[in-house]
């Protein structure tokens, strides 16, 4: 009885085969002819690459100053740095509500706090752009710089 369900399964697998294959042979259109490319054929040509001079490369690598300090561009003012560090540093950030305030103290007095928000002025006249837990935004002259916040 087994070998009759098996005989049954095969016989009925290559019949659906064979219509399969006549269904493809009258249904698809035949493959097209493959021609060769006659002795006249013009043979392929590879692009040149453009070459560049190492020597030059190398001369610009050596003339960039790449883990140095940047050159003064002619026409650029240096930056000022000063030759002496405040005398007030931050002490901590506070958070008031939605917004943070900057708490700082003062070298000839460190019990003496003062908290700052955003928009209010640094000692040195510079205004807080923003505040946030680990760092604080301030503006000077035009461009803003970061502060780092519990770091010394």
């Amino acid at each position: 009885m087994m070998w009759q369900q098996i005989r049954l399964t095969v016989i009925v697998t290559a019949v659906i085969a064979l219509l399969a294959l006549v269904v493809m042979r009258l249904a698809l259109p035949p493959l097209p002819a493959v021609k060769l490319a006659g002795n006249d054929a013009a043979e392929w040509m590879i692009p040149t690459t453009h070459k560049e001079d190492p020597k030059f490369k190398v001369e610009q690598l050596i003339s960039r100053n790449l883990w140095k300090e940047p050159a003064v561009i002619a026409g650029m003012a240096e930056e000022i740095k000063p030759l002496t560090p405040p005398d007030w540093r931050i002490a901590a950030v506070v958070k008031v509500g939605a917004s943070n305030q900057l708490v700082i103290s003062f070298k000839d007095n460190p019990a003496n706090l003062q908290t700052l928000n955003v928009g209010d002025k640094l000692p040195g006249g510079f205004p807080i752009v923003r505040i946030e837990q680990n760092w604080v935004v301030i503006s000077i002259n035009g461009k803003q710089s970061m502060l780092s916040v519990g770091r010394n």
